[in-house]
Parts: C-alpha cells; sequence; structure tokens
C-alpha cells in the first residue's frame, strides 16, 4: 500500500469510527425521516472505519453487499456512570444477560472473541469478531472476521448527561448475510430481529445496570431473576 493510503486509512480508522458513532447516537434522538438518514450515514462512516482498520492488518473482508444491510439502532438513558456502562459492555461474555439474540459471547486472544446467537430453529449460529475501537468510557466498536457465517459490525456510544450520573446509550448493529441464506439458521435468525429487539435488550441492559436483576434468556418474556449489581 502507498504512504498516501496508509495515511488515508489510518485517518479513516481513528476518526470515522467516532464520527459514524456520533452520528447514529444523534439518529436516535431525532427519529423520524432525518434520523433514519443520519444512522444511514453514520453506519457508512462506521464500516469505513472499521474496513480501513482492518486493512492494515491485511484481514479486510470483502465489502459487504449494501443491498442486503439490516440496520438496528436504539438509545436508552441508565441512571449509572459512563464508566461503570463502559466496563460491563467492554466485557463482552456479559451481553448475553441482556441481549436476548445472544446465547454466549467468548473472549478469545488479543481483541477476538466468539459470539453464539439464538437461532429460533435449526443449529447454532457463530462468529469470531474483532474489537476494532476502543475509546474508554465512550466508545467501542467491533466487527465479524474474514470467512465468518455472518457479516456484522456494531459500535454502542457511551454519552454523559448532566453531572455524569447519567448515561445516554447509544447501540448500532448491523448485519449483511451472505448469499443464499434462504431456510438457513441465518435466515432464521435475521428474521426474528426487528428494532423493538434492540429497545427491548437496552431496557434489558438498564434493568441490570439500575437494579442489579438480570433478564432471563427465554424469547421477551419479560421475567428476571437476581443477580448482583456490577461495581
Amino acid at each position: 500500500m502507498a504512504p498516501s493510503n496508509r495515511r488515508i486509512s489510518r485517518s479513516l480508522a481513528q476518526h470515522g469510527g467516532s464520527a459514524g458513532g456520533g452520528l447514529i447516537a444523534l439518529a436516535s434522538r431525532r427519529g423520524g425521516v432525518m434520523g433514519v438518514l443520519l444512522a444511514i450515514v453514520g453506519a457508512g462512516l462506521l464500516y469505513k472505519a472499521v474496513s480501513a482498520g482492518r486493512a492494515q492488518t491485511r484481514r479486510l473482508p470483502s465489502a459487504p453487499d449494501r443491498g442486503r444491510d439490516i440496520h438496528l439502532s436504539s438509545s436508552v438513558s441508565i441512571n449509572r456512570s459512563a464508566a461503570d456502562i463502559y466496563k460491563f459492555w467492554r466485557d463482552f461474555s456479559n451481553l448475553p444477560k441482556v441481549m436476548s439474540f445472544l446465547e454466549k459471547v467468548e473472549p478469545r486472544e488479543g481483541r477476538i472473541s466468539h459470539w453464539v446467537a439464538r437461532v429460533p430453529k435449526g443449529p447454532a449460529l457463530e462468529w469470531d469478531s474483532e474489537l476494532v475501537e476502543d475509546t474508554p468510557q465512550h466508545q467501542l466498536s467491533w466487527r465479524s472476521l474474514e470467512g465468518s457465517d455472518l457479516n456484522t459490525w456494531g459500535t454502542v456510544v457511551f454519552e454523559p448527561r448532566g453531572d455524569g450520573r447519567v448515561t445516554e446509550v447509544s447501540l448500532s448493529f448491523n448485519f449483511n448475510p451472505p448469499g443464499g441464506v434462504t431456510g438457513s439458521a441465518t435466515a432464521n435468525f435475521l428474521r426474528s430481529l426487528e428494532s423493538s429487539v434492540l429497545s427491548k435488550n437496552l431496557r434489558n441492559l438498564k434493568a441490570q445496570l439500575e437494579t442489579g436483576e438480570i433478564p432471563t434468556n427465554s424469547q421477551f418474556d419479560g421475567k428476571t431473576h437476581a443477580g448482583r449489581r456490577p461495581s
């Protein structure tokens, strides 16, 4: 790669993710047509940033077919500090406690983690993801590795409000299924996803961090069981 191209890739990787995450956070607050447009632009910037970062490590997958992309975004205000929420989310193994569509997430070497999705029918859907942006107490971004059954990438932004005891959490999950997935585990998984799923899962996160009750993994049955509130 030419030096000028490397500088462009580094710039995109360093700044594009933050800009994309900021637009997604703004989109969640604005809503309506403008919110949708901001979310699309933000997701595009985030994807370019992730791709630029992956290009530097020579593991950039082929670009997804944008015509099939599924973009989900939502936000919630939580009565905990950004540092507390960042600490909980940074340990990706915590996510299945609040995300109903995840069976488990296991840390692997370095910034890699192994994700297993809950599929309504058929075999489990699994992929490896890499943490591509980690700004402590502010933003985390990740994406699946090359060769995964499902191209997926996401970002979560933590924005303190007022005196810092309340934090607005803005989350974006993006999925791009490979071709020919009709009837497969991937297709079943994607059919179970909709924007309301993300909203419900963020409410689960709010309940977990504010009250210490961990929602069960049953499909949106509203049940909870007691858990220890994170320190």
